[in-house]
């Protein structure tokens, strides 16, 4: 395992393709400190979000009234090939993992 420098283009992707498995922490504070106005997806392997403190309600396609709320210490675990959100309800910490290739954004 090796640190990585995360930046905007980490995040979309264009960058950190070449990694097959990042474990990550997020502290977030505000809306956009999350992707809520995009949806992602991870098409090669499932994606393990823990909400560590604060509360996120996850939200998937294709169904988008589909949602979860995860609360502290709560976790799920999104399929490989779902589009999904995250949207805060509290300000928090999230622990993510997941693959970073071939994945993919679409605005909401």
């Amino acid at each position: 395992a090796h640190t990585v420098p995360v930046t905007r283009e980490f995040w979309m992707g264009t960058t950190s393709g070449d990694y097959d498995r990042v474990l990550g922490a997020v502290q977030f504070r505000k809306a956009s400190d999350l992707h809520s106005n995009s949806w992602e997806i991870h098409p090669e392997a499932d994606e393990i979000i823990v909400a560590l403190t604060g509360e996120i309600e996850l939200v998937l396609e294709p169904d988008p009234s589909r949602s979860v709320a995860l609360h502290p210490r709560q976790a799920y675990i999104v399929p490989a090939g779902v589009w999904h959100r995250l949207v805060m309800r509290a300000p928090g910490e999230l622990l993510f993992i997941n693959s970073r290739r071939r994945m993919d954004h679409k605005a909401v």
